[in-house]
């Protein structure tokens, strides 16, 4: 498996970063409240930037990225791997039909890392639930880690959790060893508990919010699942694609040739799940393959996706196609079941059959390989981000800064033809304040899906107005950072302290000091109950892991009494 996400990040791993959309890195990212979920925006990215902060205080954040980018890809095709025990060719072409897929493709040159880590652990979460079913006390550790991993990724990550243990309580896995109704009440119990405190740290602040995001069908409507492929948008869907987004989509995923081979790896698949059906983890991921597809299906009919977007939190499955990760899986664990029985079945002249069959996800999208088709590869920042966060840090009076243009995502001239969100954020050691409403091109025109960052819209509101950029010192705003071409009459009033290079700086003249000193005062959600959430998060997952670690120890101890006894009685 590892040889296998070489070669898909294999050129991602040269010096520099990788910028694409969703997904920025930069050498050393400050410390910010946003981080756990004390901003005026969305805590969408709770806790995953937090530990990417972390780490990069401790390696530089290109280390990081390219452990996470590579360390992802390994583990979910070794997880899914893990799952068909099977010797020869069935493991290695499980692992391959989950890494090498639309889904992860997509979700790469969409920047959606921790939507990739969440899909890493769900495979380690579906075995130790498996475990824990069939009474074996050391699968408690694994759940834990892997629900752990899986909640780091936030909001997409939890819901993939969630889907696993529903399905583990209903089709399979768990209930196998609940023998009686007390039993099935005290798992579903846990299960509950431990989903409810992984979602503290980004949910608290969301219902806790002064201005809560509104129900949105507009939204639900542009990022539902669309046609990727030549087998339409159902097929795509069940084909492991979708995307709502035409630039994501990997090369050679529209051809006929892709479209035949995907349909004759559904149809392996189908028949892998349906004939290992009397096996505990067939069921398990079957049933949890159909949850997420449902989910992803959804979004194409319009009521049901309208229905959907007005129940509070049903932002939460927009963009419907990330949990596709559960229906890879099951498809993944039944192709690899149905070569097991196909092997079975074939004369020893004739195994060189599976193996063609194992290597039929690399066949049906090659231009996955090095780094999507080349679409992606590292670029080096311009020493002028480093010099205007140099710049901006030395000034110890308080206030916002304000990124111009005022969008959401930039197509720097230095990272070519690769959107990505601006990256000046996550330089600086203060509240940011970038754009949130999002344009997307709809047929032949262009829809704008609004943010949900109250003080983003205050800022847009102030720049709108006729005092421009010049009046944005009311809401606490002090500095300006242009980091692409904007005409200088956007400019007009403000007092230029950086004017050479790729990024300038501007300083706006009068600033209100009382909304300087707190910027987000009134925007964000109080901040001692998402401390003690965190907190409560945090100290439920060490007890889990502690519990959890004594029970895999004391299922070890008899067996290696058990050892020592017998070498004894030899002696």
């Amino acid at each position: 498996m590892l040889v296998a996400a070489l070669a898909v990040v294999a050129p991602l791993l040269r010096p520099g970063y990788v910028l694409t959309y969703d997904m920025v890195f930069v050498p050393r990212q400050p410390w910010a409240p946003a981080l756990v979920g004390l901003g005026s925006a969305t805590a969408r990215a709770v806790p995953s930037d937090l530990l990417v902060v972390l780490a990069s205080h401790v390696v530089p954040g290109q280390v990081v990225q390219k452990a996470i980018l590579l360390g992802v890809l390994a583990f979910a095709g070794w997880g899914a791997a893990r799952l068909v025990p099977a010797g020869g060719v069935t493991p290695y072409a499980a692992g391959l039909a989950y890494l090498w897929s639309p889904f992860t493709g997509e979700r790469l040159l969409l920047g959606q890392w921790p939507v990739l880590l969440a899909s890493a652990a769900l495979p380690w979460l579906v075995g130790g639930l498996v475990a824990v079913g069939r009474g074996e006390a050391k699968g408690w550790l694994s759940t834990v880690v892997a629900l752990v991993v899986a909640a780091v990724a936030g909001p997409p990550g939890w819901i993939l959790a969630a889907l696993a243990t529903m399905a583990s309580l209903v089709v399979g896995g768990v209930l196998d060893a609940a023998g009686d109704r007390r039993q099935r009440i005290r798992m579903a119990g846990l299960g509950s508990a431990a989903l409810v405190v992984l979602a503290l740290p980004w949910a608290v602040p969301a219902l806790l919010r002064p201005h809560r995001p509104v129900s949105d069908r507009l939204a639900a409507q542009v990022f539902a699942a669309r046609a990727d492929s030549v087998l339409g948008s159902w097929g795509s869907v069940l084909t492991g694609g979708g995307v709502w987004n035409r630039a994501a989509e990997p090369p050679g995923r529209g051809s006929v040739l892709a479209g035949v081979l995907g349909v004759l790896l559904l149809v392996l698949a189908v028949a892998g799940l349906v004939l290992g059906r009397a096996d505990a983890t067939v069921r398990l991921v079957a049933g949890l393959g159909i949850l997420g597809l449902a989910v992803a299906l959804a979004s194409l009919v319009p009521f049901v996706r309208d229905a959907v977007a007005d129940l509070p939190g049903g932002a939460l499955l927009r963009d419907a196609t990330r949990f596709l990760a559960a229906w890879q899986l099951a498809v993944a664990v039944g192709a690899g079941t149905a070569l097991e029985r196909l092997i079975r079945s074939l004369p020893r002249d004739a195994r060189a059959v599976p193996w063609a069959l194992a290597v039929l996800p690399v066949v049906l999208l090659p231009g996955l390989a090095w780094g999507v088709g080349a679409r992606l590869h590292p670029v080096h920042y311009p020493r002028d981000f480093a010099a205007v966060e140099h710049l901006i840090g030395a000034d110890e009076r308080p206030g916002a800064v304000v990124v111009l243009p005022f969008t959401t995502y930039r197509q720097y001239p230095w990272n070519p033809s690769r959107p990505v969100l601006g990256v000046v954020p996550r330089w600086l050691d203060r509240v940011t304040v970038a754009a949130g409403d999002l344009p997307v091109g709809v047929g032949p025109g262009t829809v704008t899906v609004s943010g949900d960052d109250p003080l983003a819209a205050a800022v847009g509101e102030r720049l709108a107005g006729p005092g421009g950029a010049a009046g944005l010192g009311t809401l606490g705003v002090r500095w300006v950072v242009v980091d692409a071409p904007l005409p200088e009459t956007q400019l007009a009033g403000l007092i230029p302290r950086r004017t050479a290079g790729v990024v300038r700086v501007y300083e706006v003249p009068v600033v209100d000091a009382a909304r300087a000193t707190d910027p987000e005062r009134g925007y964000r959600a109080p901040t001692a109950p998402v401390v003690a959430a965190g907190a409560v998060t945090v100290a439920g997952v060490l007890v889990a892991l502690v519990l959890a670690g004594r029970a895999a120890r004391a299922t070890r101890r008899p067996v290696l009494q058990k050892q020592s006894s017998g070498s004894a009685d030899a002696s």
